[in-house]
């Protein structure tokens, strides 16, 4: 059983127990061991909202979370939960994710290909079924970094896309002027965010869903290692150094992953 946090998101790492010749020492020897860590071997911390039907709400499960209310931020890699978090977005991407039916299980990350989409028939719960009997499911996926450089991602699909088209309606009207080049768009990293919950009730069911306000600038922070950090892991995701695996969009069709409703959701990209 793990405790919860709560709050805001903690730094993973601790300088407290060590001294200055120990800090060193242990410095000297950084990342050793670690040398044949590649894409396949490392979960990226997936972002989650906890909801009625959350494992880690559940004192019955194994994977229950002392303290942990739904609406709360789980951190899914290390069991970490808060109220809220601001992070920097480095990368978007849209993936088709393919589902067996009755939590079977992740098939097949088609990304933006939506060939078999398109060939899907939607059931009575909202689900876009393939005549193969699984499930697609459309996700916008954010990767980004925490304020303390820590890579993340978050899913949103089914009643998460709509605060996802909010967040890239903040991302995409920013504008800058150049003196000599004119107006432009500045990269996503540009900007921060404040994520939350909300709860939404559609009069039968009721659900928590992503909250997305604008922050500071990464400018404004003034902080270069921030900068540098988010620099990195988007030349990382651009050069396929790191992956999204089946772990990072968690169980579409439980409706547990970024915190979705079962209820049927129209919403598209």
């Amino acid at each position: 059983m793990t405790k919860t946090t709560k709050g805001k998101a903690v730094a993973t790492a601790s300088n407290t127990s060590l001294s200055a010749p120990q800090m060193d020492q242990m410095a000297g020897f950084a990342n050793k061991g670690m040398e044949s860590v590649g894409v396949g071997d490392v979960i990226m911390p997936r972002l989650s909202i906890l909801q009625d039907l959350s494992p880690q709400v559940s004192t019955r499960k194994p994977e229950y979370i002392e303290g942990a209310e739904v609406g709360q931020i789980l951190n899914v890699a290390t069991a970490e939960v808060v109220d809220d978090i601001v992070v920097i977005p480095c990368v978007y991407k849209r993936h088709n994710i393919e589902w067996k039916p009755n939590r079977g299980g992740f098939v097949n990350d088609h990304g933006e290909d939506e060939t078999m989409l398109n060939e899907c028939t939607r059931d009575d719960k909202g689900f876009d079924v393939h005549p193969n009997g699984n499930i697609i499911i459309p996700t916008a996926t954010w990767y980004c970094i925490d304020l303390f450089g820590n890579q993340l991602i978050i899913p949103m699909s089914r009643t998460q896309l709509k605060p996802s088209r909010q967040w890239m309606s903040y991302a995409t009207s920013e504008k800058l002027d150049h003196p000599e080049k004119g107006k432009f768009t500045p990269p996503l990293f540009y900007r921060s965010y404040h994520l939350s919950t909300v709860i939404r009730d559609d009069g039968d069911n009721s659900w928590f869903v992503w909250n997305v306000k604008k922050g500071k600038t990464i400018l404004e922070m003034n902080d270069p290692d921030l900068m540098a950090a988010a620099i990195r892991f988007e030349q990382m995701l651009s050069a396929g150094e790191v992956a999204a695996g089946a772990e990072s969009f968690g169980d579409e069709t439980s409706g547990s992953a970024g915190g979705n409703s079962t209820k049927s959701d129209k919403d598209k990209f």
